[in-house]
């Protein structure tokens, strides 16, 4: 299973879902590849070359309403009110989605078994990387080409355990309100149905 990211830290689930065996163990072996871009990360996707892709939920929100044939089946990282972020986004909402792994709505269809391990082991990865954030210092700093001591001292991403509509909705609204996309919708027509909460 391919998957494309940017190399930013909140492909860290990935990373270390490889590392640690945990995509292994559910039967898929996944590599990760950094991409120059989320337009050549979505092409890929689309187009069968890369089978999951991460992206920034408000590009992902641009595309829906552009009736691009994406799902997600994954969150990545989260904005959490408790975390100690470098910034304040509470007027958005306490918790939501800010960037998410996808998959094209054929590829879903096709590998619906497949999707919900690669759902299960992102959960399960994520939620040890966010109580174990020495542990994937090197593995981010490899992937990213920031150096260890940047990523020890900086503020770390909270990633995201479930696909969540509440936890998309206030983007969706957020983009509707500057005019980003041009009407609201609901949430779950993004989320594979299968893994919809």
């Amino acid at each position: 299973m391919s998957v494309s990211t940017s190399p930013d830290e909140d492909a860290v689930a990935c990373l270390y879902g490889v590392a640690s065996g945990i995509f292994r163990r559910n039967g898929l072996d996944v590599t990760v590849t950094a991409a120059n871009s989320g337009a050549a990360t979505s092409a890929g996707v689309i187009g069968g070359s890369i089978d999951v892709g991460k992206a920034s939920l408000l590009g992902l929100i641009a595309g829906h309403t552009k009736g691009i044939p994406f799902t997600l089946v994954a969150p990545a990282s989260m904005y959490d009110s408790s975390a100690p972020v470098a910034w304040t986004c509470d007027s958005v909402g306490k918790y939501y989605l800010q960037a998410g792994y996808f998959c094209s709505m054929d590829y879903v269809t096709k590998n619906p078994d497949v999707v919900a391990r690669f759902a299960k082991s992102v959960a399960d990865a994520s939620a040890y990387t966010n109580t174990h954030l020495a542990e994937t210092v090197d593995m981010i700093s490899k992937f990213t080409g920031v150096s260890p001591d940047d990523i020890t001292h900086m503020t770390r991403v909270t990633c995201g355990t479930k696909l969540d509509p509440a936890q998309i909705q206030p983007i969706v609204d957020l983009a509707v309100k500057y005019k980003i996309i041009p009407a609201r919708f609901d949430a779950r027509e993004m989320i594979d149905p299968a893994l919809r909460s």
